[in-house]
């Protein structure tokens, strides 16, 4: 893997491995991103995981240097997090294409309750198939795309799957968006 961005499908926990392995700086950026997801400051995810915060910010910073095992409990620490999440079941799988995904943040409030969105990017009917089953093996609770790839998992999946279909809003949305460039 040469690049871990922000649309990676990969687990946060697996985005610290691969930026501790690839080459490059790519610690730094990555600790930051995995922090905004899990909603911690530094110092939260710092206290959080047992890590003094002192080190923390060292590998936060543009040369962090830090022993393998500072690594191997912050990996953890992450891993259990975003397993917390599953098990309660209120992480839903979002697959669509990158200007749908960024209509959303990470996180949907309704009744109450709050709803982790986990992001799926696909481009094509094929991909979002696969990634259907791909949340579904990360443990997502349900799981939220377009009707062609829905009608698809439905079949093949055990847990709820909701496809999403043009409703007169959005398609009228669409035609004002389109429409200076016709």
């Amino acid at each position: 893997m040469s690049n871990i961005s922000s649309d990676s499908v990969l687990p946060l926990w697996k985005q610290l491995l691969y930026a501790l392995v690839e080459e490059g700086n790519l610690i730094p950026e990555t600790l930051k991103r995995v922090s905004m997801e899990l909603n911690f400051t530094l110092k939260e995810l710092a206290e959080k995981s047992g890590i003094p915060i002192s080190t923390m910010y060292k590998l936060s910073s543009a040369e962090p240097d830090t022993r393998l095992s500072t690594f191997r409990k912050l990996i953890q620490f992450v891993r259990e997090e975003e397993q917390k999440e599953v098990l309660e079941g209120k992480v839903v799988g979002l697959i669509t294409s990158r200007d749908v995904l960024d209509e959303f943040g990470n996180f949907i409030e309704i009744d109450g309750e709050t709803i982790h969105i986990k992001e799926y990017l696909a481009n094509t009917i094929e991909e979002g198939i696969i990634l259907g089953v791909r949340a579904a093996r990360e443990g997502v609770g349900a799981i939220v795309c377009g009707p062609v790839a829905a009608n698809t998992l439905k079949r093949i999946l055990e847990i709820p799957v909701i496809g999403i279909a043009f409703s007169k809003e959005s398609l009228i949305s669409a035609l004002k968006k389109a429409q200076p460039k016709i």
